[in-house]
């Protein structure tokens, strides 16, 4: 009988484990995001790239303009998540001075981000990462934000996932400022 409960315990430990073990796979990149309440009025230096689809763009040159600076990958579940909410907050503020500057850094090159952004439908600016933007931005790991206002201040950095909705107000309130 000792030892039929012990192997009960023991079962329901390793099915508990199992079960929070699941849990965490699918719910970490929803409780992963972390605002940095000590980013706010921190100016970036100006950082260039190429996008993907061959237009120079530079942060200097989108003074005047919100913008959300993501570093992504695209074998990132975390990052994955959170590219349709993007999407969705530039084709609402795209025409209001909002745009995106997305940094894959993928090691796969290029095409392999394209061919994500193809077959997912996202149409913001994606350019592959530098070694002067991950400077710039002390870049550790992915997914990691910048929404910066209309002056090139950083005024929000956010470790992990950042939601739509919380995206969509953070924006709304830059640009009405």
């Amino acid at each position: 009988m000792l030892k039929q409960q012990r192997h009960a315990l023991v079962f329901g430990a390793v099915l508990g484990i199992a079960l929070i073990g699941t849990l965490g796979y699918w719910l970490w990149p929803h409780a992963v995001t972390v605002v940095d309440p000590d980013s706010t009025r921190e100016r970036i230096e100006n950082v260039s790239a190429e996008t993907l689809t061959g237009e120079q763009v530079s942060l200097g040159d989108l003074r005047g303009k919100v913008v959300l600076v993501n570093f992504w990958a695209t074998w990132c579940g975390a990052c994955r998540s959170e590219m349709p909410g993007f999407q969705a907050v530039y084709d609402e503020h795209r025409d209001q001075d909002f745009t995106i500057l997305a940094f894959s850094v993928d090691e796969t090159g290029s095409g392999t981000v394209r061919n994500f952004l193809q077959e997912h439908g996202y149409t913001f600016p994606v350019a592959m990462v530098t070694e002067a933007a991950t400077r710039s931005f002390g870049v550790r790991g992915v997914p990691v934000s910048y929404l910066i206002d209309r002056k090139g201040d950083i005024r929000q950095t956010i470790y992990g996932a950042f939601h739509e909705d919380d995206l969509d107000a953070a924006v709304r309130q830059l640009l009405a400022e």
